[in-house]
């Protein structure tokens, strides 16, 4: 249970962390500096879990980075603006190597509990740690929130899905491939973004994802 519990405040610490750099840098940026977690995947999976890193992984995974920076351009040279947010960026780096750590011992509690039962432990000793944090905040948390109620169930069942996801995945192939893996999140994103607010892509972003995809594809196609 102790696994568990270091795992879940990773999860929790991440949560908090990036919505802290949300409240400090626009979300490109935030996003952005949050990717930097599957590379920081492939290396505590070989501090923690002793995974080998073989040389394909490692050009898959600077390959989908160089992708995350082309993507990000013109974000990177702004934040060079003596007036940028340092909390923020602290924050968002925080996010990534919590995420990063998180993400393995998951895998480690995958092989040894089964990604089911990791994932409802997880959910349940997150709803332990935030309950005081809720309470802290608004008073009085599940009250005066039904308007609220629609969007965060559809949250948290997109979330808890995500992680079932997840852990079969881990649970299943070594912590640096799916980390490289976790870059077509950006290409996900800039998919959504689209279809749900219109927003459409420029050509830095299409370049970088490009990059992304093709380094995940390369990372595949060892399978």
């Amino acid at each position: 249970m102790r696994a568990h519990a270091s795992r879940s405040v990773a999860v929790l610490a991440t949560a908090l962390l990036f919505i802290t750099a949300l409240k400090h840098l626009p979300l490109s940026e935030a996003l952005t500096l949050t990717f930097l977690a599957p590379s920081l995947v492939a290396l505590f999976g070989r501090l923690l879990l002793g995974e080998p890193v073989s040389t394909p992984t490692m050009w898959s995974i600077a390959i989908s980075f160089l992708g995350v920076l082309v993507v990000a351009g013109e974000d990177i040279a702004n934040w060079r603006d003596p007036s940028e947010d340092l909390i923020g960026v602290g924050a968002a780096l925080g996010a990534a190597v919590a995420y990063a750590l998180s993400l393995v011992l998951l895998r480690a509690r995958a092989q040894a509990d089964g990604f089911v039962a990791t994932v409802l432990i997880q959910n349940a000793l997150l709803t332990i740690y935030l309950t005081p944090i809720a309470a802290w905040e608004t008073g009085a948390p599940l009250v005066g929130l039904a308007a609220d109620w629609p969007l965060a169930l559809a949250i948290g069942t997109l979330g808890a899905a995500g992680h079932l996801l997840l852990g079969w995945a881990y649970l299943h192939a070594p912590a640096a491939r799916i980390g490289a893996v976790e870059y077509t999140g950006l290409v996900w994103g800039m998919a959504i973004g689209v279809a749900w607010f219109g927003e459409w892509a420029g050509t830095n972003v299409i370049a970088g994802a490009t990059m992304i995809v093709g380094g995940s594809c390369l990372l595949l196609a060892r399978r």
